[in-house]
Protein backbone atom coordinates (compact mmCIF):
# COMPACT_ATOMS: atom_id res chain seq x y z
CA UNK A 1 0.00 0.00 0.00
CA UNK A 2 1.65 3.42 -0.76
CA UNK A 3 -0.27 6.93 0.55
CA UNK A 4 -0.56 9.32 -2.85
CA UNK A 5 -1.88 12.69 -2.05
CA UNK A 6 -4.99 13.85 -3.47
CA UNK A 7 -5.99 17.21 -4.57
CA UNK A 8 -9.12 17.25 -2.31
CA UNK A 9 -9.09 18.05 1.27
CA UNK A 10 -10.94 18.19 4.60
CA UNK A 11 -10.91 20.69 7.22
CA UNK A 12 -8.09 22.61 5.91
CA UNK A 13 -5.57 19.06 5.45
CA UNK A 14 -4.92 17.33 2.29
CA UNK A 15 -6.41 13.73 2.12
CA UNK A 16 -4.10 10.82 0.89
CA UNK A 17 -4.97 8.44 -1.84
CA UNK A 18 -4.82 4.65 -1.09
CA UNK A 19 -3.46 2.20 -3.42
CA UNK A 20 -3.88 -1.33 -2.78
CA UNK A 21 -1.94 -3.91 -5.63
CA UNK A 22 -3.84 -7.22 -6.13
CA UNK A 23 -2.32 -9.24 -8.65
CA UNK A 24 -1.84 -7.21 -12.15
CA UNK A 25 -4.47 -4.27 -10.98
CA UNK A 26 -3.81 -1.58 -8.47
CA UNK A 27 -6.93 -0.41 -7.06
CA UNK A 28 -6.73 3.78 -6.00
CA UNK A 29 -9.56 4.55 -3.08
CA UNK A 30 -9.77 8.39 -2.19
CA UNK A 31 -11.47 8.85 0.90
CA UNK A 32 -11.72 5.34 1.62
CA UNK A 33 -13.80 4.77 -1.15
CA UNK A 34 -12.95 3.24 -4.50
CA UNK A 35 -11.70 5.49 -7.27
CA UNK A 36 -9.73 4.29 -10.07
CA UNK A 37 -8.34 0.76 -11.17
CA UNK A 38 -4.60 0.61 -12.92
CA UNK A 39 -3.85 -3.17 -14.51
CA UNK A 40 -0.24 -3.57 -15.09
CA UNK A 41 0.21 -3.57 -19.40
CA UNK A 42 1.88 -6.41 -21.08
CA UNK A 43 4.62 -5.72 -22.97
CA UNK A 44 4.57 -5.47 -26.20
CA UNK A 45 7.11 -7.97 -28.28
CA UNK A 46 9.88 -6.75 -30.30
CA UNK A 47 9.46 -7.03 -34.02
CA UNK A 48 13.09 -9.08 -34.33
CA UNK A 49 11.48 -11.64 -32.48
CA UNK A 50 8.11 -11.90 -34.63
CA UNK A 51 10.45 -11.44 -37.62
CA UNK A 52 12.43 -14.78 -36.24
CA UNK A 53 9.74 -16.90 -35.96
CA UNK A 54 7.98 -16.26 -39.44
CA UNK A 55 11.11 -17.02 -41.12
CA UNK A 56 11.19 -20.55 -39.23
CA UNK A 57 7.96 -20.85 -39.95
CA UNK A 58 7.77 -20.01 -43.71
CA UNK A 59 11.08 -21.78 -44.01
CA UNK A 60 13.39 -19.36 -45.09
CA UNK A 61 15.87 -19.59 -42.62
CA UNK A 62 17.03 -23.04 -41.32
CA UNK A 63 15.62 -24.16 -37.72
CA UNK A 64 19.17 -24.06 -36.24
CA UNK A 65 19.55 -20.34 -37.44
CA UNK A 66 16.60 -18.97 -36.48
CA UNK A 67 16.78 -20.76 -32.91
CA UNK A 68 20.43 -19.34 -32.79
CA UNK A 69 18.93 -15.66 -33.52
CA UNK A 70 16.43 -15.94 -30.72
CA UNK A 71 18.86 -17.10 -28.22
CA UNK A 72 21.07 -13.91 -28.55
CA UNK A 73 18.13 -11.96 -28.69
CA UNK A 74 16.57 -13.22 -25.23
CA UNK A 75 20.43 -12.65 -23.48
CA UNK A 76 19.75 -8.69 -24.30
CA UNK A 77 15.71 -8.43 -24.50
CA UNK A 78 12.96 -9.86 -22.85
CA UNK A 79 11.22 -12.47 -24.65
CA UNK A 80 8.12 -14.13 -24.93
CA UNK A 81 7.66 -17.84 -23.09
CA UNK A 82 6.58 -19.41 -26.05
CA UNK A 83 10.60 -18.46 -27.32
CA UNK A 84 11.72 -19.10 -23.98
CA UNK A 85 10.45 -22.68 -24.15
CA UNK A 86 11.75 -23.14 -27.74
CA UNK A 87 15.47 -21.85 -26.27
CA UNK A 88 14.95 -24.31 -23.77
CA UNK A 89 14.85 -27.44 -26.01
CA UNK A 90 18.16 -28.68 -27.06
CA UNK A 91 17.51 -31.82 -29.50
CA UNK A 92 16.81 -30.38 -33.29
CA UNK A 93 14.09 -33.20 -33.79
CA UNK A 94 12.14 -31.43 -30.72
CA UNK A 95 12.90 -28.10 -31.83
CA UNK A 96 11.31 -28.80 -35.40
CA UNK A 97 8.27 -30.18 -33.52
CA UNK A 98 7.69 -27.87 -31.37
CA UNK A 99 8.05 -25.24 -34.12
CA UNK A 100 5.74 -27.01 -36.46
CA UNK A 101 2.57 -27.58 -33.08
CA UNK A 102 3.49 -23.51 -32.15
CA UNK A 103 2.75 -22.41 -35.85
CA UNK A 104 0.22 -20.08 -35.86
CA UNK A 105 0.16 -18.78 -32.02
CA UNK A 106 0.87 -15.00 -31.46
CA UNK A 107 3.52 -14.26 -29.57
CA UNK A 108 2.37 -12.65 -26.37
CA UNK A 109 3.49 -12.11 -22.65
CA UNK A 110 1.57 -13.23 -19.66
CA UNK A 111 -0.06 -10.88 -17.11
CA UNK A 112 2.36 -9.83 -14.65
CA UNK A 113 1.47 -9.26 -10.77
CA UNK A 114 2.32 -6.17 -9.10
CA UNK A 115 5.17 -7.28 -6.37
CA UNK A 116 6.22 -3.61 -4.59
CA UNK A 117 5.30 0.11 -4.79
CA UNK A 118 6.09 3.44 -3.74
CA UNK A 119 5.85 6.58 -4.76
CA UNK A 120 7.70 9.83 -5.92
CA UNK A 121 7.16 13.56 -5.27
CA UNK A 122 6.41 15.33 -8.60
CA UNK A 123 7.31 18.58 -8.37
CA UNK A 124 8.10 20.13 -4.73
CA UNK A 125 9.88 17.45 -1.88
CA UNK A 126 6.55 18.41 0.10
CA UNK A 127 4.36 15.48 1.17
CA UNK A 128 0.94 17.75 1.00
CA UNK A 129 1.87 17.67 -2.93
CA UNK A 130 0.95 15.73 -5.80
CA UNK A 131 2.60 12.84 -5.80
CA UNK A 132 3.39 9.16 -8.66
CA UNK A 133 3.13 5.95 -7.87
CA UNK A 134 5.98 4.09 -8.78
CA UNK A 135 4.94 0.40 -9.52
CA UNK A 136 7.77 -2.80 -9.64
CA UNK A 137 6.08 -5.94 -11.07
CA UNK A 138 6.49 -9.92 -10.77
CA UNK A 139 8.67 -9.84 -14.04
CA UNK A 140 11.35 -7.38 -13.77
CA UNK A 141 9.82 -4.00 -15.08
CA UNK A 142 9.73 -0.89 -13.25
CA UNK A 143 6.65 1.53 -14.45
CA UNK A 144 6.05 5.03 -13.13
CA UNK A 145 2.69 6.08 -13.25
CA UNK A 146 0.56 9.87 -14.23
CA UNK A 147 -0.46 11.70 -11.01
CA UNK A 148 -4.10 10.38 -11.84
CA UNK A 149 -2.37 7.03 -11.74
CA UNK A 150 -4.13 5.88 -14.93
CA UNK A 151 -1.26 6.18 -17.35
CA UNK A 152 2.42 5.09 -17.56
CA UNK A 153 4.47 8.09 -17.78
CA UNK A 154 8.34 6.31 -17.28
CA UNK A 155 9.15 2.64 -18.04
CA UNK A 156 11.96 0.72 -17.67
CA UNK A 157 13.79 -3.16 -17.36
CA UNK A 158 15.31 -4.18 -14.97
CA UNK A 159 14.90 -7.99 -15.74
CA UNK A 160 14.88 -9.32 -12.03
CA UNK A 161 11.66 -10.03 -9.62
CA UNK A 162 12.03 -7.03 -6.93
CA UNK A 163 11.81 -7.59 -2.92
CA UNK A 164 11.54 -3.59 -2.50
CA UNK A 165 11.76 -0.41 -3.76
CA UNK A 166 12.28 2.89 -2.47
CA UNK A 167 12.50 6.79 -4.05
CA UNK A 168 13.55 9.86 -2.54
CA UNK A 169 13.83 13.56 -4.72
CA UNK A 170 11.40 14.73 -6.95
CA UNK A 171 10.50 13.48 -10.72
CA UNK A 172 11.32 17.25 -11.88
CA UNK A 173 14.73 17.49 -10.16
CA UNK A 174 17.09 14.86 -8.91
CA UNK A 175 14.93 11.46 -8.68
CA UNK A 176 16.39 8.88 -7.17
CA UNK A 177 15.07 5.37 -7.26
CA UNK A 178 16.69 1.60 -5.71
CA UNK A 179 15.51 -1.38 -6.81
CA UNK A 180 15.93 -4.27 -4.47
CA UNK A 181 16.19 -8.01 -6.44
CA UNK A 182 15.24 -11.40 -4.69
CA UNK A 183 18.58 -12.23 -6.31
CA UNK A 184 20.08 -9.74 -3.02
CA UNK A 185 21.35 -6.82 -5.72
CA UNK A 186 20.29 -3.10 -5.81
CA UNK A 187 20.09 -0.91 -9.10
CA UNK A 188 19.98 2.81 -8.45
CA UNK A 189 18.68 4.88 -11.25
CA UNK A 190 18.65 8.44 -11.33
CA UNK A 191 18.52 11.57 -13.80
CA UNK A 192 15.80 12.82 -16.22
CA UNK A 193 12.98 10.11 -16.46
CA UNK A 194 15.23 7.63 -13.99
CA UNK A 195 17.36 7.09 -17.37
CA UNK A 196 20.65 6.45 -15.44
CA UNK A 197 21.54 3.74 -13.80
CA UNK A 198 23.97 4.50 -11.45
CA UNK A 199 24.85 1.52 -8.97
CA UNK A 200 24.87 -2.41 -9.33
CA UNK A 201 26.19 -4.28 -6.43
CA UNK A 202 25.87 -7.01 -4.18
CA UNK A 203 24.05 -7.31 -0.95
CA UNK A 204 25.24 -9.10 2.15
CA UNK A 205 21.94 -11.25 1.97
CA UNK A 206 18.56 -11.49 0.64
CA UNK A 207 16.69 -7.94 1.24
CA UNK A 208 14.33 -8.06 3.72
CA UNK A 209 13.46 -4.26 4.24
CA UNK A 210 14.39 -1.04 2.21
CA UNK A 211 14.49 3.08 3.83
CA UNK A 212 16.03 5.42 0.71
CA UNK A 213 17.10 8.51 2.46
CA UNK A 214 17.81 12.24 0.71
CA UNK A 215 22.05 11.02 0.01
CA UNK A 216 21.72 6.99 0.95
CA UNK A 217 19.76 4.04 1.62
CA UNK A 218 19.79 1.69 4.39
CA UNK A 219 19.44 -2.16 3.31
CA UNK A 220 17.89 -4.80 5.86
CA UNK A 221 19.24 -8.45 5.06
CA UNK A 222 18.40 -11.89 6.35
CA UNK A 223 21.55 -12.67 7.54
CA UNK A 224 20.49 -10.51 10.27
CA UNK A 225 22.24 -7.26 9.25
CA UNK A 226 21.46 -3.86 8.42
CA UNK A 227 24.03 -1.85 5.65
CA UNK A 228 23.38 1.59 4.48
CA UNK A 229 25.09 2.57 1.23
CA UNK A 230 24.99 5.80 -0.75
CA UNK A 231 24.13 6.30 -3.94
CA UNK A 232 27.36 5.17 -6.02
CA UNK A 233 27.30 1.75 -4.33
CA UNK A 234 30.00 2.31 -1.76
CA UNK A 235 29.20 1.07 1.83
CA UNK A 236 29.31 3.74 4.74
CA UNK A 237 28.65 1.57 7.37
CA UNK A 238 26.84 -2.11 8.50
CA UNK A 239 25.75 -3.33 11.46
CA UNK A 240 24.02 -6.65 13.17
CA UNK A 241 20.94 -7.13 14.96
CA UNK A 242 21.56 -10.82 16.34
CA UNK A 243 17.68 -11.26 15.68
CA UNK A 244 16.40 -11.77 12.23
CA UNK A 245 14.76 -8.61 11.09
CA UNK A 246 10.73 -8.24 10.43
CA UNK A 247 10.54 -4.40 9.03
CA UNK A 248 12.29 -1.48 9.13
CA UNK A 249 11.04 1.95 8.66
CA UNK A 250 12.52 5.64 8.37
CA UNK A 251 13.06 7.65 11.55
CA UNK A 252 13.22 11.88 11.31
CA UNK A 253 15.66 12.83 14.39
CA UNK A 254 14.16 16.29 13.21
CA UNK A 255 10.51 17.55 14.16
CA UNK A 256 8.16 16.96 10.89
CA UNK A 257 7.52 13.50 10.51
CA UNK A 258 6.61 13.95 7.03
CA UNK A 259 9.96 15.19 5.76
CA UNK A 260 11.68 11.91 6.76
CA UNK A 261 13.00 10.68 3.88
CA UNK A 262 14.06 13.63 2.62
CA UNK A 263 16.12 14.47 5.38
CA UNK A 264 20.08 13.65 5.57
CA UNK A 265 20.56 13.15 8.97
CA UNK A 266 17.46 10.73 9.74
CA UNK A 267 17.38 7.36 11.38
CA UNK A 268 15.74 4.09 11.22
CA UNK A 269 13.88 1.93 13.25
CA UNK A 270 13.99 -2.09 12.93
CA UNK A 271 11.81 -4.48 14.38
CA UNK A 272 13.51 -8.02 15.16
CA UNK A 273 12.13 -11.53 15.49
CA UNK A 274 12.79 -11.42 19.60
CA UNK A 275 10.39 -8.52 20.28
CA UNK A 276 12.23 -5.68 19.85
CA UNK A 277 11.93 -2.40 17.93
CA UNK A 278 15.33 -0.85 17.99
CA UNK A 279 16.09 3.04 16.69
CA UNK A 280 19.26 3.67 14.85
CA UNK A 281 20.87 7.02 13.89
CA UNK A 282 23.80 6.08 11.56
CA UNK A 283 25.39 2.92 13.58
CA UNK A 284 24.65 3.98 16.85
CA UNK A 285 21.64 2.13 18.92
CA UNK A 286 19.57 5.63 20.20
CA UNK A 287 16.72 3.28 21.65
CA UNK A 288 15.13 -0.06 22.07
CA UNK A 289 11.88 -1.22 23.57
CA UNK A 290 10.54 -4.15 24.29
CA UNK A 291 7.22 -5.83 22.62
CA UNK A 292 4.77 -8.05 24.03
CA UNK A 293 5.04 -9.82 20.57
CA UNK A 294 6.88 -9.28 17.42
CA UNK A 295 6.11 -6.69 15.30
CA UNK A 296 5.50 -7.14 11.46
CA UNK A 297 4.95 -3.95 9.87
CA UNK A 298 6.42 -0.46 11.09
CA UNK A 299 5.11 3.29 10.44
CA UNK A 300 6.63 6.38 11.76
CA UNK A 301 4.96 9.91 11.34
CA UNK A 302 2.35 11.78 12.77
CA UNK A 303 -0.63 10.69 14.11
CA UNK A 304 -3.01 13.51 15.62
CA UNK A 305 -1.37 16.33 17.20
CA UNK A 306 1.77 14.13 17.79
CA UNK A 307 4.62 14.68 14.84
CA UNK A 308 6.46 11.64 15.99
CA UNK A 309 4.37 8.67 16.80
CA UNK A 310 5.68 4.65 15.35
CA UNK A 311 3.04 2.33 14.88
CA UNK A 312 3.63 -1.21 15.11
CA UNK A 313 1.21 -4.26 13.54
CA UNK A 314 1.71 -7.64 15.24
CA UNK A 315 1.07 -10.97 13.48
CA UNK A 316 -2.33 -11.38 15.73
CA UNK A 317 -3.32 -7.81 14.17
CA UNK A 318 -2.87 -6.16 16.96
CA UNK A 319 -1.99 -2.60 16.96
CA UNK A 320 0.57 -0.85 19.03
CA UNK A 321 1.06 2.72 19.07
CA UNK A 322 4.31 4.87 20.65
CA UNK A 323 4.93 8.24 20.74
CA UNK A 324 8.12 10.07 20.95
CA UNK A 325 8.52 12.88 23.77
CA UNK A 326 8.26 16.25 22.66
CA UNK A 327 11.89 16.40 23.99
CA UNK A 328 12.93 14.14 21.27
CA UNK A 329 15.65 12.32 22.95
CA UNK A 330 16.79 10.99 19.82
CA UNK A 331 18.16 14.13 18.89
CA UNK A 332 20.48 14.26 22.41
CA UNK A 333 23.37 12.24 21.14
CA UNK A 334 23.21 9.90 23.50
CA UNK A 335 23.74 6.45 22.21
CA UNK A 336 23.85 2.55 23.34
CA UNK A 337 26.40 1.29 21.57
CA UNK A 338 28.95 2.84 18.90
CA UNK A 339 30.87 1.36 15.73
CA UNK A 340 32.79 4.15 14.54
CA UNK A 341 36.35 3.10 15.94
CA UNK A 342 35.59 -1.21 14.35
CA UNK A 343 38.55 -1.66 12.14
CA UNK A 344 38.48 -4.47 9.87
CA UNK A 345 39.47 -7.72 10.14
CA UNK A 346 42.98 -8.91 9.01
CA UNK A 347 41.91 -12.17 6.87
CA UNK A 348 44.10 -14.28 5.43
CA UNK A 349 44.53 -14.31 1.64
CA UNK A 350 42.81 -18.02 1.62
CA UNK A 351 40.31 -16.66 3.35
CA UNK A 352 39.39 -14.04 1.08
CA UNK A 353 39.23 -16.53 -2.26
CA UNK A 354 37.35 -18.34 -0.50
CA UNK A 355 35.07 -15.65 0.55
CA UNK A 356 35.34 -14.34 -3.13
CA UNK A 357 34.41 -18.40 -4.14
CA UNK A 358 31.14 -18.35 -1.92
CA UNK A 359 30.17 -14.44 -3.20
CA UNK A 360 30.30 -16.35 -6.82
CA UNK A 361 28.39 -19.03 -5.93
CA UNK A 362 25.78 -16.87 -4.32
CA UNK A 363 25.16 -14.59 -7.41
CA UNK A 364 25.48 -17.45 -9.60
CA UNK A 365 23.37 -20.47 -7.20
CA UNK A 366 20.25 -20.84 -9.62
CA UNK A 367 22.04 -20.87 -13.12
CA UNK A 368 24.75 -23.39 -11.38
CA UNK A 369 22.33 -25.71 -9.74
CA UNK A 370 20.30 -25.70 -13.43
CA UNK A 371 23.57 -26.84 -14.73
CA UNK A 372 24.42 -29.15 -11.97
CA UNK A 373 20.74 -30.84 -12.90
CA UNK A 374 20.87 -31.26 -16.21
CA UNK A 375 24.25 -32.48 -15.77
CA UNK A 376 23.54 -35.18 -14.06
CA UNK A 377 20.32 -36.14 -15.87
CA UNK A 378 22.53 -36.58 -18.85
CA UNK A 379 24.85 -38.35 -16.68
CA UNK A 380 22.13 -40.72 -15.43
CA UNK A 381 20.98 -41.07 -19.20
CA UNK A 382 24.41 -41.86 -20.82
CA UNK A 383 24.63 -44.79 -18.25
CA UNK A 384 21.05 -46.45 -17.99
CA UNK A 385 21.52 -46.44 -22.24
CA UNK A 386 25.09 -48.18 -21.85
CA UNK A 387 23.55 -50.72 -19.38
CA UNK A 388 21.00 -51.79 -21.73
CA UNK A 389 23.47 -52.04 -24.57
CA UNK A 390 25.37 -53.92 -22.32
CA UNK A 391 22.51 -56.39 -21.54
CA UNK A 392 21.16 -56.26 -25.31
CA UNK A 393 24.76 -56.45 -26.88
CA UNK A 394 25.95 -59.25 -25.32
CA UNK A 395 29.13 -57.05 -23.99
CA UNK A 396 28.64 -58.33 -20.28
CA UNK A 397 28.49 -61.33 -18.50
CA UNK A 398 24.38 -61.20 -18.13
CA UNK A 399 22.28 -61.25 -20.97
CA UNK A 400 18.64 -60.56 -21.36
CA UNK A 401 18.19 -60.91 -24.99
CA UNK A 402 16.47 -62.87 -27.17
CA UNK A 403 14.00 -64.00 -24.45
CA UNK A 404 16.76 -65.22 -22.68
CA UNK A 405 18.38 -65.05 -19.06
CA UNK A 406 22.16 -66.00 -19.20
CA UNK A 407 25.12 -65.61 -16.74
CA UNK A 408 27.97 -67.03 -17.15
CA UNK A 409 31.92 -66.78 -15.25
CA UNK A 410 35.20 -67.72 -16.31
CA UNK A 411 38.11 -68.80 -13.63
CA UNK A 412 41.45 -69.39 -15.02
CA UNK A 413 43.64 -72.19 -13.02
CA UNK A 414 47.53 -73.58 -13.71
CA UNK A 415 50.77 -72.18 -13.66
CA UNK A 416 51.38 -72.55 -17.25
CA UNK A 417 52.55 -72.84 -19.91
CA UNK A 418 49.48 -75.17 -19.49
CA UNK A 419 46.26 -73.53 -17.90
CA UNK A 420 42.78 -74.92 -17.73
CA UNK A 421 39.87 -72.27 -18.11
CA UNK A 422 36.96 -73.61 -16.17
CA UNK A 423 33.70 -72.27 -17.65
CA UNK A 424 30.40 -71.66 -15.90
CA UNK A 425 27.33 -71.19 -17.56
CA UNK A 426 23.39 -70.98 -15.90
CA UNK A 427 20.26 -69.92 -17.50
CA UNK A 428 18.36 -67.73 -14.65
CA UNK A 429 15.48 -67.68 -16.62
CA UNK A 430 12.17 -69.22 -16.67
CA UNK A 431 12.21 -71.06 -19.80
CA UNK A 432 14.90 -73.76 -21.22
CA UNK A 433 17.04 -72.66 -24.21
CA UNK A 434 18.58 -75.10 -26.93
CA UNK A 435 21.02 -75.31 -29.67
CA UNK A 436 23.63 -72.39 -28.25
CA UNK A 437 27.02 -72.47 -29.59
CA UNK A 438 30.62 -71.39 -27.25
CA UNK A 439 32.81 -69.91 -29.29
CA UNK A 440 36.57 -68.75 -28.37
CA UNK A 441 38.39 -65.75 -29.37
CA UNK A 442 41.89 -65.78 -29.06
CA UNK A 443 45.44 -65.25 -30.73
CA UNK A 444 46.32 -68.24 -32.10
CA UNK A 445 50.23 -67.17 -32.36
CA UNK A 446 50.27 -67.23 -28.34
CA UNK A 447 47.98 -70.04 -27.53
CA UNK A 448 46.52 -72.97 -28.54
CA UNK A 449 42.91 -74.45 -27.51
CA UNK A 450 40.98 -77.28 -26.88
CA UNK A 451 38.18 -77.63 -27.62
CA UNK A 452 38.35 -74.21 -29.90
CA UNK A 453 34.18 -74.49 -29.81
CA UNK A 454 31.93 -75.60 -27.37
CA UNK A 455 28.38 -76.71 -28.22
CA UNK A 456 25.86 -76.39 -26.31
CA UNK A 457 22.83 -78.48 -26.64
CA UNK A 458 20.37 -77.74 -23.61
CA UNK A 459 20.36 -75.26 -20.91
CA UNK A 460 17.76 -76.14 -17.97
CA UNK A 461 16.75 -73.25 -15.68
CA UNK A 462 18.49 -73.12 -12.33
CA UNK A 463 21.03 -75.42 -13.40
CA UNK A 464 24.63 -74.81 -13.29
CA UNK A 465 26.94 -75.73 -16.10
CA UNK A 466 30.65 -76.36 -16.21
CA UNK A 467 32.68 -76.54 -18.95
CA UNK A 468 36.81 -76.86 -19.18
CA UNK A 469 39.30 -75.63 -21.90
CA UNK A 470 42.93 -77.02 -21.97
CA UNK A 471 45.20 -73.88 -22.81
CA UNK A 472 48.43 -73.81 -23.67
CA UNK A 473 51.19 -70.79 -23.94
CA UNK A 474 53.32 -71.38 -27.43
CA UNK A 475 55.39 -68.51 -26.17
CA UNK A 476 55.70 -68.60 -22.11
CA UNK A 477 58.42 -65.55 -22.14
CA UNK A 478 56.10 -63.52 -24.14
CA UNK A 479 53.28 -60.83 -22.38
CA UNK A 480 50.17 -62.54 -21.29
CA UNK A 481 46.86 -61.68 -23.31
CA UNK A 482 42.65 -61.91 -23.21
CA UNK A 483 40.76 -64.69 -23.94
CA UNK A 484 37.51 -64.08 -25.45
CA UNK A 485 34.80 -66.68 -24.63
CA UNK A 486 31.35 -65.57 -26.51
CA UNK A 487 27.82 -67.58 -26.47
CA UNK A 488 26.20 -66.97 -29.95
CA UNK A 489 22.67 -68.84 -30.62
CA UNK A 490 21.69 -69.73 -34.55
CA UNK A 491 20.33 -67.15 -36.93
CA UNK A 492 21.08 -64.59 -34.40
CA UNK A 493 23.17 -61.08 -35.80
CA UNK A 494 24.63 -60.72 -32.25
CA UNK A 495 25.77 -62.31 -29.63
CA UNK A 496 23.90 -63.53 -26.38
CA UNK A 497 26.88 -62.19 -24.44
CA UNK A 498 31.12 -62.67 -23.75
CA UNK A 499 32.91 -62.92 -21.45
CA UNK A 500 36.79 -61.99 -21.22
CA UNK A 501 39.42 -63.45 -19.17
CA UNK A 502 42.70 -62.45 -18.39
CA UNK A 503 45.39 -65.19 -18.98
CA UNK A 504 47.81 -65.23 -16.14
CA UNK A 505 52.16 -64.90 -17.23
CA UNK A 506 53.49 -68.41 -17.55
CA UNK A 507 55.69 -69.72 -14.57
CA UNK A 508 58.91 -71.65 -16.53
CA UNK A 509 60.61 -73.71 -13.35
CA UNK A 510 64.02 -74.05 -14.41
CA UNK A 511 65.55 -77.50 -14.03
CA UNK A 512 67.40 -78.26 -11.04
CA UNK A 513 71.30 -79.42 -11.27
CA UNK A 514 71.58 -82.63 -9.80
Amino acid sequence: MVAEPASSGMAGRTLPNLAVAVGPNIFIYRRMRPYYKFTVPVPSTSQEEASAWEAMETGQVPLAEGVQTLASLAATTQVTPKTAELIAIEEASAQQEYVEKMSGVPLRFASSSVAAMTDIQGAAPDPASESHLVVATEDGRLLVLDASGAEVMIARSVGAAPAAIGATGTLASQPVLVYLTRGARAYVFSGPELGSQSALHPLPGPPVALVVLRDCYVVACMDESVTCYDFAGVKRYSLYTSSPILSMAAVPVLAGAGLARHLADAGVVVSCADSTVRVYRKADLVSSVQLTSPAQALAFGRYGREDNTLVSVAANGSLNIKFVPRSNPLTAGHVHAAADDVRPLDIPKKTKVFVELTQREREAATDMHRLFQRDLCKLRLTAARTFIRVLTDGKGTVSYGSGASLRMNANVMGLGPAFVVALELQNTGERSVRDLLMVLSYNREAYALEPAAIPVPLLVPGTLYSFELSVRALQPAAAPEELGVVVVEPGSPSPLLSVRAQMPPSEVLEPEEG
